[in-house]
């Protein structure tokens, strides 16, 4: 047993060091590159910030610790709240079309959106959300009410889950676990804002540990906790198959038991009752489906759904990464029926593992340091960032105006942080005997989990690897105990001279860095800056049928309310005749004509339709009018009575109905995600360091 604790103590720790320097070294992400020497200063510098913070919070008493954990609870939650009033980016792929589902249902509509046929694992996302729209209805209130209500209860459960577990070890761990979430407002941003199936992979992983440290401590398995563990796994697994590595985890640690169930006696029968659970929540998960897609209708077996083997195809794509692409979609899309595209799938991953061969070690590799990659794990722009631009429908000036150098700074400041946590694991598991026939070695396990799925079986994107963050926020967090309990770190050399490095590298790293700012990162793509937009409610992927009848001289209006000045229109609205546009501003209480243009017959979808005006708009309040010149009534292509829509402003109709039309309204000078500003932060944020490190 101990041959076996020490064999996987030395996996995982190769596992979390390759972990921590990708995070620590890769500059490429979703938002942009990031500036990779300020990440290690500022990894430097966590590691003495944190420290002398973990130090104070240690010396607290259990009093003080209650108020200042409850104080922070509050105000993280303050902040999702703040986070759903105040900004809204369009959301696009998978979370777009399981809200446009869910809506077509509710209105008693029986056509089911393609992506939807394709991909059924969407199924219980479109239950639920059809469930929202029918409390929301019930209640007398907008969707979004529902649906922001339900994210923040999920968000906030997740972080004081993750503070209920390190009270449990060390209380003063869940006041900085707090601080620490309170401090990194991205994340709950993308639970609020987007939700989609992440909240509740992270919140039933986080119960599953719970569940199985309270068992393990108590020596007992209950039937409570057996009922428990199924259905949350059922839940799990209805939100994220891939947790089934958690079965995995269990069984692994229930072998590590066994070999020594004199001592593990009651562990080993924890963890094989656990597994028996996670087996039956499989079962009830798979039923749980069947029933959903049975009650909204949808045909499990319709011909377009894609055979599992289609990600696997995907993952050993070398030109991607093994990142999900259009052109193994339209692999799979050209073998039309299941039975075609499962035998062409199947036959695609012969053919690209006798080609690669050797080259699908470079590719495994390249995939494991993508989970790694960022800070944010992607959650900045992952389904809110379209055609690398955010399609605000309301957002404060701020936000919009600066939202390219906002990512950056988030990646860069998290990738610091996480790779301090990963190192704390990885030095952990090199320097301290850890028994992990624990709920600390579950944990490691279920991440590396995820990761090694990711890697060897299916399509990667940073974002998978999000869902464990929970998880690798407490062990994190446990860990550092192992670098901030010593004074002197040992990696390679005992008489290593850290003090005197530190010294030395920090000052030339600060200018180095500095130096990059200012030249290499400006190299890199520009950000489109959108003040506000409005396109799905024209269906922009071209499934709507709604069309607004506008009759001769008559004239339609939808305002907008602009945050920061803006210049361009990009209108993207079908119609079936001419028509004028014009912008109108409201000037105390007044509208007067600011502009005028003419919008040219498109009788398309509104994927095919982007007709550009330059209007130059200062921040404001305006409103378009579309006024018919024509004798006849012309036809445009808006969505009627929109449920899934978070915009402030849609056009109200004489019959009491509500409408939306399809336009972006932006800047066309697009801007450096390296400001002036954001550099000039830095160098006095470096000068401060450097000033500390000189006096340590």
């Amino acid at each position: 047993m101990n041959f076996l604790n020490k064999s996987l103590s030395k996996v995982l720790f190769v596992l979390f060091s390759l972990a921590f320097l990708a995070m620590l070294l890769q500059p490429f992400t979703n938002s942009g590159f990031v500036e990779p020497i300020s990440v290690i200063i500022l990894a430097i510098s966590f590691f003495f910030v944190l420290r002398w913070i973990y130090q104070k919070l240690s010396t607290l008493n259990q009093k003080k610790l209650k108020i200042f954990a409850f104080v922070l609870i509050i105000f993280i939650v303050l902040t999702e709240i703040l986070w759903a009033m105040n900004g809204h980016a369009e959301l696009f792929g998978d979370p777009w079309h399981t809200q446009v589902q869910a809506e077509r249902l509710f209105k008693g509509q029986t056509s089911w959106d393609i992506w939807i046929l394709q991909y059924p694992n969407l199924v219980p996302l479109v239950g639920l959300e059809l469930a929202f729209m029918k409390t929301a209805s019930f209640l007398h209130i907008s969707f979004y009410s529902v649906f922001y209500t339900y994210n923040i209860i999920i968000s906030s459960l997740i972080w004081i889950l993750i503070a209920r577990l390190l009270w449990q070890k060390k209380p003063f761990l869940s006041v900085f676990s707090l601080l620490i979430i309170f401090c990194s407002p991205v994340l709950s941003g993308f639970l609020v804002q987007v939700g989609y199936s992440d909240g509740l992979a992270i919140l039933s992983l986080l119960i599953i540990v719970s569940i199985f440290d309270k068992a393990t401590q108590k020596g007992r398995f209950t039937f409570l906790e057996f009922l428990a563990s199924l259905i949350i796994f059922a839940v799990a697994y209805l939100a994220r198959p891939n947790v089934i590595v958690s079965l995995v985890a269990i069984l692994i640690i229930g072998i590590l038991a066994y070999w020594k169930k004199e001592k593990y006696l009651n562990v080993w029968k924890i963890c094989l009752y656990m597994a028996i659970a996670f087996i039956l929540g499989i079962i009830f998960a798979i039923l749980a489906n069947h029933l959903i897609a049975k009650s909204i209708g949808y045909n499990l077996n319709n011909p377009h759904v894609f055979p599992i083997w289609n990600w696997i195809y995907e993952s050993l794509n070398l030109k991607s990464g093994g990142e999900w692409g259009p052109t193994d979609r339209d692999y799979t899309l050209f073998h039309i029926g299941y039975s075609s595209s499962k035998a062409a799938d199947i036959a695609g991953i012969i053919n690209r593992l006798k080609i690669y061969n050797l080259l699908l070690i470079p590719l495994f590799f390249i995939k494991f340091v993508t989970l790694w990659s960022e800070g944010t794990f992607e959650v900045g722009s992952d389904y809110t960032m379209f055609n690398y631009r955010y399609n605000w429908t309301h957002a404060p000036a701020f936000i919009t105006e600066n939202i390219g150098s906002i990512n950056i700074f988030w990646e860069i400041v998290l990738k610091a942080l996480m790779a301090l946590l990963l190192f704390s694991i990885a030095y952990s598991l090199l320097k301290k005997k850890k028994d992990l026939t624990s709920s600390y070695g579950f944990m490691l396990l279920i991440i590396m989990g995820v990761s090694l799925f990711h890697t060897f079986i299916w399509e990667v994107k940073p974002r998978y690897q999000f869902m464990t963050i929970g998880l690798l926020l407490v062990v994190g967090l446990l860990s550092l105990d192992s670098i901030f309990g010593y004074e002197k770190i040992s990696i390679f050399k005992q008489d290593f001279n850290w003090k005197k490095f530190i010294k030395i590298f920090v000052p030339v790293a600060s200018v180095l860095s500095l130096f990059s700012m200012s030249t290499i990162m400006q190299l890199q793509p520009k950000q489109k800056i959108v003040v506000t937009a409005q396109q799905h409610p024209a269906d922009n992927y071209g499934y709507s049928k709604d069309v607004l009848k506008i009759s001769p001289k008559e004239t339609i209006y939808q305002e907008f309310e602009l945050s920061t000045n803006a210049n361009q229109i990009e209108w993207q609205t079908g119609t079936t005749g001419p028509l004028t546009l014009k912008v109108q501003k409201n000037s105390s209480k007044n509208w007067s004509d600011f502009d005028s243009h003419t919008i040219k017959t498109e009788n398309t979808t509104a994927d095919q339709v982007n007709q550009i005006f330059n209007s130059n708009m200062s921040a404001g309040q305006y409103r378009l009018a579309i006024y018919n010149p024509n004798s006849v009534t012309v036809g445009i292509r808006a969505m009627l009575n929109p449920i899934a829509l978070d915009y402030p402003y849609l056009i109200k109709l004489p019959n009491g109905q509500t409408a939306s039309l399809g336009f972006v309204i932006s800047q066309s000078k697009e801007v450096s995600k390296y400001p002036f500003v954001m550099i000039f932060f830095f160098a006095i944020l470096f000068l401060v360091i450097n000033i500390f490190i000189h006096k340590w």
